[in-house]
């Protein structure tokens, strides 16, 4: 077949078989008719939008013990709607084991973070969704670009106060972070490992679990305050896959410094989130189940003032 004959094409190996890399790739199109203001992190001011997609992959191993994986990405941005339509890339990443399979292995680069089960999962070919689960989409009152300096502009930002109009809704909503942000495809360095029925992974990121896809790739100044994300894993048996993931780390961008209240730093904002996730496969049946609960840590600031720009 002809798609047959092109993966072909797409897979090189060198004459002694210690490097070998493939190319792939997947068009997407999708479309969305929403109400408006659109939920989640849709960005758009039209109740249908299109969204194309273009996703290349590229795999290399060399020898059996380092490997190598790129992403990049031509579309309208991680989330559709949010950007004009060009070309980016979302992972690039070593790995490195030194022993055997079952032994720690290391990556350094950008890639998704290794908590829950749904990241793993979550390219359009393997996501059974047509958006992303609830943890990944539900945008919370916290905003990354500014901290909150009373209780008030708090309520404010979570729009907790009845009353409040569409129309403000709609326009703080590129504000507003949830509790994960997609893969969340952040710069760091890992570790990762399986010892019997138990498997583990480590990694230390640039940003939170809650950073915006803006965030990914501009780790100037967030390494000051990074981010710590762990999974423990369990699998009894093929059927079954448990795991408990946690984070900790400051939930603001570096420039957001001048807001904090006086006396603290970007460090005493953090986003500690925990979560356990279950899965379930028999033959054609999967079952997945993730709970999370964060928190945004907000230091109390003293002066019930709200910061410049953040008054109504």
């Amino acid at each position: 077949m002809f798609l047959e004959q092109m993966a072909e094409h797409l897979t090189w190996n060198s004459r002694d078989g210690g490097l070998r890399a493939r190319f792939s790739g997947t068009v997407d199109l999708e479309g969305y008719d929403t109400q408006l203001p659109a939920p989640g992190v849709l960005q758009t001011d039209e109740s249908n939008l299109g969204n194309a997609r273009v996703t290349t992959f590229l795999d290399a191993q060399l020898g059996p013990r380092i490997y190598a994986f790129a992403q990049a990405r031509a579309d309208g941005g991680f989330d559709p709607g949010a950007a004009d339509f060009r070309l980016r890339f979302d992972e690039y990443a070593i790995r490195f084991t030194p022993g055997n399979e079952s032994g720690p292995t290391f990556q350094i680069g950008k890639f998704p973070v290794m908590v829950g089960n749904w990241i793993p999962r979550h390219l359009s070919w393997a996501n059974p969704f047509v958006t992303a689960p609830l943890p990944y989409e539900h945008l919370t009152g916290i905003w990354d670009i500014a901290a909150a300096r009373s209780s008030g502009v708090l309520l404010s930002w979570s729009h907790v106060r009845s009353g409040f109009p569409l129309s403000g809704t709609a326009e703080e909503k590129s504000l507003r972070v949830p509790i994960l942000w997609g893969p969340a495809y952040a710069s760091g360095v890992a570790v990762a490992g399986a010892h019997g029925r138990l498997r583990y992974a480590l990694e230390l990121k640039h940003a939170s679990l809650s950073s915006r896809p803006d965030a990914w790739s501009h780790p100037r100044g967030a390494w000051a305050h990074p981010t710590v994300n762990g999974r423990l894993g369990w699998r009894p048996n093929p059927t079954w896959d448990f795991g408990l993931s946690a984070s900790v780390g400051s939930y603001l961008r570096p420039f957001a410094g001048p807001t904090v209240a006086p006396g603290q730093g970007l460090g005493d904002y953090r986003q500690i989130v925990v979560g356990h996730d279950a899965s379930f496969a028999w033959h054609h049946l999967q079952i997945w189940a993730e709970i999370y609960a964060a928190r945004f840590e907000v230091p109390p600031s003293g002066t019930p003032t709200p910061s410049p720009g953040m008054r109504r």
